[in-house]
């Protein structure tokens, strides 16, 4: 049984509580409750106080809505209700589907170590319907009573998206396609293109690269070119997404944003630092962290800077080049995660610094930690804990 060990401290650190569970490998958190997932099980807890609310068996498959979805030994998944854990059904993919994993044009079914066989995730639920992959195959399930819907047998090194709210299953068979469109319902095939997506599909349109300098905006319901977006230059750039009626893409020199009804652009960053990793946009900004460690809020309607830091200005901990990031904006707060368990906290308006932590028993090769955000709290994940942190202003 896992309890809360620590009280509020006063260090002026900021942290809450601290809930010991090993080898997170995500954490979310929703209406009072945080929910961190290893690979073996999940655990609810109360987000004002750490005290646990369940633990169950298997890992997290999906961010939870009005139900959980976790996966146990050998594929078998589990539909679990958010408020208590109870089970609602269960079932292994490979026993619905049965042949369908040696389908593969190289007749390998992958099994991946403490991940339940051939599964590897949920990609979505579209209108009641549970997008899935394994190894070797992309499966539909009915997300209230668990009936499989159907099964297909793709590439080993297939990406999966859903495109909108009612699809289609976007499925790029290698890195560089081709990719083929699925009926989320009946696994029909819609249309297909030969090259893979380039990016999110966003509004309803899947991006696709066109000529070396632009990318063409698809109707993902009948896969029909409608826009293109030509920023004349030539490399390679993909989309990011969309808000506020423009959509925004990556370049060499930063990032873009594109007018989707005529496909020119409104306004460029000026490019004087890429970014490798860590891109976020929302209603009222692009954040973006750049290749020397910049965090950088751009405004999401001309492209103004609203305002930029350095995560070193916060503590005494440098971020190695050239290193990995995630971002994640929610709330009052600008999370950065970086390589070696590295978290730094921003205030979302104004960009100053209020945190950096290091998690002291993350391994330097360690990718960045998963974080979560409700309101003015974070919560991160360690490798042997759960924190809850509430960043001020630093004096």
């Amino acid at each position: 049984m896992l309890r809360r060990v620590m009280t509020p401290d006063s260090s002026g650190s900021g942290r809450l509580w601290t809930v010991p569970f090993a080898d997170a490998r995500s954490v979310y958190a929703a209406d009072g409750v945080v929910y961190a997932s290893s690979w073996g099980e999940t655990v609810a807890l109360d987000a004002a106080t750490g005290e646990q609310l369940w633990l169950t068996p298997g890992g997290l498959l999906a961010p939870p809505g009005e139900r959980t979805f976790h996966v146990g030994h050998f594929g078998r998944i589990t539909a679990r209700s958010r408020s208590d854990a109870q089970v609602l059904w269960a079932g292994r993919p490979d026993t619905w589907l049965p042949g369908l994993w040696e389908l593969s044009r190289f007749r390998i079914p992958v099994r991946l170590p403490r991940f339940g066989g051939v599964l590897r995730e949920v990609v979505a639920t579209v209108g009641g319907v549970l997008i899935g992959t394994a190894s070797n195959a992309v499966f539909a399930l009915d997300a209230t009573s668990g009936a499989c819907l159907w099964g297909r047998a793709v590439d080993p090194r297939a990406t999966v998206r859903v495109a909108g709210p009612d699809g289609p299953v976007l499925v790029a068979e290698a890195p560089y396609g081709p990719t083929i469109a699925l009926d989320p319902r009946t696994g029909s095939m819609r249309w297909t293109q030969r090259d893979a997506p380039a990016g999110e599909p966003v509004d309803g349109m899947a991006p696709f690269r066109g000529r070396r300098t632009s990318l063409t905006l698809h109707d993902a319901a009948t896969g029909r070119p409608a826009r293109t977006l030509d920023h004349g230059q030539e490399v390679a750039f993909a989309v990011l997404g969309a808000t506020g009626g423009l959509v925004y893409a990556s370049t060499a020199h930063g990032v873009a944003a594109f007018d989707p009804g005529t496909g020119e652009p409104r306004w460029q960053s000026d490019g004087a630092e890429r970014w490798i990793e860590g891109t976020c946009v929302t209603e009222e900004a692009v954040y973006i962290c750049t290749g020397q460690n910049v965090v950088q809020a751009l405004d999401a309607a001309d492209g103004k800077e609203l305002w930029r830091t350095d995560p070193i200005d916060i503590g005494e901990l440098p971020i190695p080049w050239y290193t990995s990031f995630t971002m994640t904006v929610d709330g009052d707060l600008v999370l950065l995660a970086a390589d070696g368990g590295y978290t730094a906290a921003f205030d979302r308006t104004s960009g100053k610094p209020l945190m950096s932590w290091v998690d002291p028993h993350a391994d330097e090769e360690a990718g960045p930690s998963p974080v979560a955000v409700d309101g003015r709290t974070a919560y991160c994940v360690g490798k042997r804990h759960v924190y809850a942190v509430r960043p001020h202003e630093r004096g």
